[in-house]
């Protein structure tokens, strides 16, 4: 069976959420919102699964789509369509030994009007659906059943006479709320706490949390809020990831907000007033009152507590699963355990208080004027600038999940060989193991704690809940002790920068930001350019008591090894992986490089991986270039049905492809995504051909040395013609520089040679010129000369120049069916002209790239198709060149 050379997945659909990152079972996977398609991907951009659009109803675009961190759901937005998929093991595939799963669809509902978003919370129990300006939490039944459990609240029960009734019986309204306007930036706390909530050009984040207990016997929840406020709009906001190992509310959340002052805000929850009269951090001890008390729910014990508990329910809803496998068939669904497994919901059974009190205090501060160092200042961005967006590394939660990770795995190990029970290890050896000047967690990488003495986690014994305890409050010091690690691509110069955190998660010192590292030119400036705010780090490994689970199975070929060992020399790796959206909506893998021994605090390279880009929706034609290795494509999306915001989305688009050679010499060739052009229009591109001409980089100024060529699309109405440009990287830099710059221009000029595009139609007495003309006042600049009309993000991008259009030149109604364009020295000889360029009659492209001055003719050659008739239609198009003209120079 031959493998394709290469396969293009397609661009995700414009909107906040249109991607999102999830784990089942410990592996990572990435789900893309692309047309009318939901795209699973493994960790490494690899295709696991596509799913496409609702086959039972009419085709519309997704709008939005949601992971969980746990359970592994998936939810997806089709209008005022919501459906869930849930995964399922499949038989393993050679190739994919490891990432065995398939999403199926489990629910599909209705609600009233179009969903804009929507949000998992407490591992697939809760969802939170974003319809226009109004939220609604729903809750699953069986989640309301369990909380109302022990009271007299009776359980409701329904009978649904059709499938979509049913789905939508399973889940309750419990909660809604309608907002002062439409919600832009929506996301919920790493443990489901907190749901911070802001508006397009918001001053404020509404920051909601739930008031009333989780076993209150009320029908519908009470959740209150708290007000940040900003002195600019908001641009965006990310909260700092705790990890699915960390108890709920053992960590006051933290959360970062940018707004339009390129200055990143750090929000801290504000501790109570009974926490803070413990020392967490270990250093002081506890007060001498506090030691013959009887231990309440809050201290540094607590925290201990909840996060063994959670490691213990994880372990017992691992060892039974493998128990049970032979009870249960393999491609069982639903819920089947989830409660019991959810560690959510051991939180929420374990939890019986309200919060209330919550408040949030401003911690810290990064200016892009005065926390930069080195880089171009902010002050005069023009329009195409982004905003200073900082983001969180998480890398305390990285190194917490992969030690409590370690946790599991020795339980693992102690439970499928009983003879290591037995052993005993003295817990003060660990507590004198953490003073040491290396880290706790690279003491417990390197075995300096036996695991041979761990015992069995599953185990009631005191000894092994002593040095459980032990090992996770060394995990939970070195939260408290470790720095925060923030960063930010620049959108100016693309520079990597990092600042370094200190004591934000201590109770009694005062946070401290300092500027850490620059990496320049870290990343291309079309794609720093052009990032999204929303920003994903993840570690791309598979838990470590995943190889136990492989060993246990049969599935490792490793098996007679001494695992144990194995797993105590294994060190943490030193990779991350960075996920960033662009515009033009591509999705961009990053590997991130860090120091192995400074538990991800130090960053040491970040390199492009992969790239998903493409046509979001079914191609309709494929028209390449005469002469140069350039693509065109064009896709556009069918349906009858109305959309709302139209003119933001993008219904049809075509994409500017190179073509590279593929052979046993060059196995990375293919083909290369240049730039696309993008309209809200379903007769878009309906029609476009190539004009046989390549163009000299003079016509692009001295920035540029690129050949181009041009081409004619119709969009409905018009045939607007194009200037395709290869290699851009100089044009565009130019002209995002030139809109950086004051209004106080300069007498400096750069030389431009002007192109000509005169076009006219004898039989409809029409005449068009589309020039760039020479006579423009001084202070214009590259923006206004050069019409981008294209998004790009690459490496070596090209673009997409719009240099005129001939307005109404196809009747609306009338279909067009035919558009071609060919030179006039095809049919009309001249011996002069022939002699002059040293080009044949009889050529099929004319070849420009080495002349300054030139004119020459074209016909464009149109047929049209109406009710009753079929029209015949040809222009006359002329392409000259003069000498260069001088243009504003803002470098």
């Amino acid at each position: 069976m031959n493998t394709p050379h290469q396969v293009i997945t397609g661009a995700l659909n414009r909107g906040e959420n249109v991607y999102a990152t999830g784990s089942v079972e410990g592996a990572t996977f990435i789900v893309c919102a692309v047309g009318s398609d939901v795209v699973i991907l493994g960790a490494d951009f690899s295709r696991v699964q596509i799913i496409p659009g609702c086959s039972h109803h009419s085709e519309q675009l997704v709008t939005s789509v949601s992971c969980c961190q746990d359970s592994g759901k998936i939810a997806a937005t089709y209008g005022n369509i919501i459906r869930v998929f849930e995964p399922t093991n499949v038989a393993a595939e050679r190739g994919k030994p490891y990432f065995n799963y398939q999403w199926v669809e489990t629910q599909c509902f209705t609600v009233k009007e179009q969903v804009n978003a929507v949000l998992w919370n407490m591992d697939g129990l809760r969802m939170t659906v974003v319809i226009g300006d109004e939220l609604f939490l729903y809750q699953h039944r069986s989640l309301s059943c369990m909380t109302r459990s022990g009271s007299s609240v009776p359980v409701m029960f329904c009978i649904a006479e059709d499938e979509q009734s049913q789905d939508a019986c399973n889940w309750d309204i419990v909660w809604s709320v309608q907002l002062a306007q439409r919600p832009k930036y929506i996301k919920f706390s790493t443990d489901g706490t907190f749901l911070a909530v802001a508006g397009e050009n918001d001053y404020l984040v509404k920051i909601f949390y739930q008031e009333s207990s989780e076993h209150d016997t009320r029908e519908q929840l009470s959740f209150g809020f708290v007000t940040l406020h900003h002195p600019a709009p908001v641009r965006g906001l990310e909260w700092r990831r705790t990890g699915r190992y960390m108890p709920r509310k053992c960590i006051q959340a933290v959360l970062m907000t940018w707004c339009e002052d390129n200055t990143s805000r750090i929000w801290k929850e504000t501790p109570p007033p009974e926490l803070a009269m413990i020392d967490l951090s270990g250093d002081g001890g506890e007060p001498s009152w506090e030691k013959n008390r009887p231990r309440k729910f809050f201290g540094k014990h607590f925290r201990v507590k909840k996060t063994r508990n959670k490691i213990i329910n994880k372990l017992k809803g691992i060892v039974p699963e493998k128990k049970r496998r032979g009870e249960e068939p393999p491609h069982a669904l639903g819920l089947r355990a989830q409660i019991g497994k959810s560690p959510s919901f051991s939180d929420l059974q374990a939890m019986h208080h309200a919060y209330t009190n919550i408040q949030f205090h401003l911690a810290a501060t990064i200016n892009a004027e005065t926390d930069c160092m080195l880089v171009p200042s902010m002050e005069n961005g023009g329009v195409l600038q982004k905003p200073l967006c900082v983001h969180w590394l998480n890398n305390k939660e990285l190194v917490f999940s992969i030690g409590a990770e370690k946790l599991l795995a020795e339980a693992l190990i102690s439970e499928s060989d009983p003879s290591r029970r037995s052993a005993n290890v003295s817990p003060c050896e660990n507590t004198e193991s953490e003073h040491s000047p290396s880290s706790p967690n690279f003491q417990l990488e390197r075995g300096e704690c036996a695991t041979n003495a761990f015992g069995s986690v599953c185990s009631d014994t005191p000894s092994s809940k002593d040095i459980l305890d032990v090992k996770l409050e060394i995990l939970l010091r070195q939260w408290t002790r470790s720095n925060d690690i923030l960063f930010t691509v620049h959108p100016v110069d693309g520079s990597l920068l990092t600042w370094t955190v200190e004591w934000l998660d201590d109770l009694h010192r005062q946070p401290i930001v300092s500027f850490t590292s620059r990496f320049p030119s870290a990343f291309p400036i079309t794609d720093a350019s052009s990032l999204h705010p929303t920003l994903n780090t993840f570690n791309p490994h598979e838990p470590m008591y995943v190889d136990v689970l492989r060993r246990d199975d049969g599935r490792d070929g490793d098996a007679e090894l001494p695992l144990n060992d194995r797993m105590l020399e294994r060190r943490v790796s030193n990779t991350i992986h960075v996920l960033t959206n662009h515009e033009n909506g591509s999705l961009n893998l990053w590997h991130m490089v860090v120091d192995e021994n400074s538990n991800f605090t130090i960053i040491l390279n970040i390199t492009h991986m992969s790239r998903m880009c493409g046509h979001r929706f079914q191609i309709n034609q494929v028209v390449a270039h005469p002469v140069l290795p350039l693509l065109l494509t064009t896709s556009k999306f069918r349906t009858s049905e109305p959309f709302e915001n139209a003119e933001k989305r993008a219904l049809s688009e075509v994409i500017l492809w190179k073509i590279s050679p593929v052979g046993p010499l060059c196995k990375s060739g293919g083909v290369k995504e240049l730039a696309r052009v993008a309209s809200p229009f379903l007769t878009g591109f309906d029609c476009l051909g190539w004009i046989p001409v390549i163009l000299p980089s003079c016509t692009l100024g001295t920035v540029c040395n690129s050949p181009s060529s041009c081409f004619i699309a119709s969009d409905g109405r018009n045939l607007v013609i194009y200037q395709a440009v290869v290699d851009a990287r100089g044009l565009l830099a130019e002209i995002y520089n030139s809109t950086r710059q004051s209004e106080s221009f300069n007498d400096e000029y750069v030389p431009f040679t002007p192109l000509f595009l005169y076009c006219n139609n004898s039989v409809r007495n029409f005449s068009m010129a589309a020039t760039p003309t020479v006579q423009k006042p001084p202070n214009v600049g590259l923006l206004q000369q050069f019409n981008v009309v294209s998004t790009q993000s690459t490496a070596k991008p090209g673009c997409v120049l719009e240099v005129g259009k001939i307005v109404d030149a196809v009747s609306s109604k009338s279909q067009l069916i035919l558009l071609h364009i060919f030179p006039e020295r095809l049919v009309i000889e001249d011996a002069d002209t022939v002699r002059e360029d040293g080009q044949s009659r009889m050529g099929s492209v004319v070849d420009r790239s080495k002349a300054v001055v030139f004119n020459d003719r074209y016909f464009v050659v149109m047929v049209e198709r109406g009710p009753h008739y079929e029209s015949f239609i040809m222009y006359s198009l002329v392409i000259s060149s003069h000498y260069p003209q001088p243009i504003p120079h803002f470098g």
